[in-house]
């Protein structure tokens, strides 16, 4: 399984990758006066004052997940390439094309180094014909981390001419590359490759069938649905169990409305909560709202685990049945905080003003997940609301001036955010929130420099 330490070291590479190339040009084409100099003198400034994701702090590092690292270094080294690409994309004229494509070629080469793979790669996205087929032939040569990268990078460009190699991807040994392969395809909408991705959903490695499932999903071919219903009945993990029950509702054209309310009693609360979900998307792309289903749904605002019945409310009000509602209040006041949050989420999610003054008492609640959801849901309630967790943050609580701060960050406020930065490293609270901050925002890492 790829480490962590290489996702890193090749988004490091990737950065080294630019600049040496970047400087190959600007050597080749001293003296000439190019117009593209300018341009690729400004990219290397840009580049200089750019922050790889790796670059964090150990105190900030150490709280973060490993998916969630996964995912922010997949959008760290789209973003860098994207830039890059679009920069090669920007050059008008023959003669600085021809450069470019030289140099390019030149560092392509015979060998499978991150040099060679990232020139492959950016000449096939650019159209080189024979550069397609050494990426093609190369690909398996290439190290674990570097066959991940190219088709991190690849997925990211939603384009259906990288389809035959997603399915190359399919069967690397690696399963992160299969999981990336597994979404490139789903990005792509190669709906032709379903019956690939049925053979994923019986692997052993949980996060591809996961993936598998999700893009089963998003692609939509009925004739996965009996193996979607199989892996529902007989994964021995929740996780795929649940996952596998949402699929499920999103195809439309497919009778799997008998077994989703089946579903509604399942012993796992995941399993109930994306049932009702999974009903609530069914019954709306029917345009039918079927008075049996609608009941069995209903039983499920007593159900005692407080995301089914968060997901039940915010359900039956999607399909109209606006008096559900009324389950919020004392959800607000529960001794139990998922309950409170639940509650938190669930005003914001559903736009409802009337418990404003609710959400912002419990921005001082005793619970951080609590305050967390409660600032957020208040700030979704609309832009003007923005001045009063201005407000928190400066002369709130201790408590208050914290989750203001978070929410406020998510936006991209930069006072919120360096308020958070600074004390983070004397509190370990606050320093795992501020990481939690730094997954969630792109631009915040040029706000982050310690």
């Amino acid at each position: 399984m790829i480490k962590t330490s290489e996702m890193l070291e090749l988004l490091n590479r990737h950065e080294f990758f630019m600049t040496d190339y970047l400087v190959a040009i600007l050597n080749s084409i001293k003296g000439k006066k190019l117009p593209m100099e300018g341009k690729f003198l400004s990219f290397m400034k840009d580049s200089i004052s750019f922050q790889p994701f790796g670059a964090t702090t150990p105190n900030l590092r150490k709280y973060f997940q490993p998916g969630h690292i996964r995912n922010r270094v997949v959008s760290n080294l789209f973003d860098r390439h994207q830039a890059f690409f679009n920069l090669i994309g920007t050059l008008e004229t023959k003669d600085e094309r021809e450069v470019v494509n030289h140099q390019l070629i030149s560092k392509m080469g015979g060998g499978k180094s991150c040099i060679n793979g990232f020139s492959i790669l950016i000449l096939s996205r650019l159209g080189h014909i024979d550069a397609k087929k050494e990426l093609f032939s190369r690909f398996k040569t290439f190290s674990r981390a570097l066959r991940w990268g190219i088709t991190a990078i690849l997925g990211k460009t939603g384009e259906s001419r990288w389809v035959s190699l997603f399915l190359l991807g399919l069967d690397d040994p690696e399963p992160e590359t299969v999981r990336l392969a597994a979404f490139g395809l789903g990005w792509s909408g190669a709906v032709a490759s379903s019956r690939k991705l049925v053979k994923l959903l019986f692997r052993r490695n949980v996060e591809v069938v996961l993936s598998a499932i999700k893009v089963l999903a998003q692609l939509r071919d009925s004739r996965s649905v009996p193996s979607l219903k199989r892996i529902a009945k007989e994964s021995r993990f929740k996780k795929i169990r649940a996952t596998a029950v949402s699929a499920l509702g999103e195809f439309v054209e497919a009778d799997t409305v008998p077994v989703l309310v089946r579903y509604l009693k399942d012993p796992e609360p995941r399993a109930r909560a994306n049932a009702v979900m999974a009903l609530k998307r069914k019954l709306l792309s029917q345009k039918n709202l079927n008075p049996k289903v609608i009941r069995e749904i209903k039983v499920l605002l007593n159900d005692k685990n407080n995301r089914v019945k968060a997901d039940t409310i915010q359900a039956l009000w999607d399909l109209g049945f606006v008096e559900c509602i009324l389950e919020i209040e004392p959800m607000l006041k529960d001794p139990n905080p998922r309950v409170r949050g639940s509650a938190a989420y669930l005003c914001g999610k559903l736009k409802l003003h009337q418990f404003k003054n609710r959400l912002i008492d419990l921005t001082d609640d005793p619970s951080w997940p609590v305050r967390r959801m409660a600032a957020i849901s208040f700030l979704r309630l609309g832009e003007a609301n923005k001045t009063t967790l201005e407000s928190l943050m400066r002369n709130g609580t201790q408590k208050q001036q914290v989750s203001a701060a978070f929410a406020l960050g998510l936006t991209g406020f930069t006072e919120a955010i360096d308020a958070l930065v600074s004390r983070s490293s004397s509190d370990d609270e606050i320093a795992q929130l501020t990481g939690e901050l730094w997954l969630q925002i792109p631009k915040t890492q040029e706000s982050m420099k310690m």
